[in-house]
């Protein structure tokens, strides 16, 4: 986390995508029931530790950025919307706040 000029915490991930409502996300992610593997893929998306391949060459433990399930850049945003359970996530998370519990 950073200290924002005006003495607030903000997480990198929401200074590097400013157009996502985190606040929804946030309030989704806490006042409903979530699998425990659908958290811990939240905490690591917030966090930031998902060894996404685009990371894992930064720091030299790979020598592709390419999703091995696509083969595009495989980015944090990549795993968050295009691939994995990203989309999936989304789309629940979205259907919250809606309130329509439909999968």
């Amino acid at each position: 986390m950073a200290t924002t000029s005006n003495g607030t915490s903000e997480l990198r991930i929401a200074r590097e995508y400013p157009g996502i409502a985190w606040l929804r996300v946030w309030t989704n992610v806490h006042t409903t029931e979530l699998s425990d593997s659908i958290k811990s893929t939240l905490y690591a998306a917030i966090h930031e530790i998902i060894p996404t391949n685009e990371r894992l060459v930064a720091i030299h433990l790979t020598t592709t950025t390419s999703c091995v399930r696509c083969g595009a850049t495989d980015t944090l945003l990549h795993r968050l919307i295009v691939c994995e359970e990203g989309p999936v996530i989304w789309t629940w998370d979205k259907n919250q706040d809606s309130g329509n519990t439909t999968h």
